[in-house]
């Protein structure tokens, strides 16, 4: 199954290619991978996708 979220660049549908954790001063943090329509592939943290994004 595939995921997708808005994208927080434009707000189209953007999927998820991808999770993961990178170190930060506080804490670990989740980031997603995710591409737009088009070309545009972003890195968004978990907590600011405005819809839940499930676990594979």
């Amino acid at each position: 199954m595939t995921s997708t979220v808005p994208c927080p660049d434009c707000d189209r549908t953007a999927t998820v290619l991808g999770r993961f954790t990178l170190p930060g001063p506080d804490g670990p943090a989740e980031f997603l991978r995710v591409r737009c329509a088009g070309p545009l592939t972003l890195l968004v943290p978990v907590a600011e996708v405005r819809q839940p994004v499930e676990r594979p």
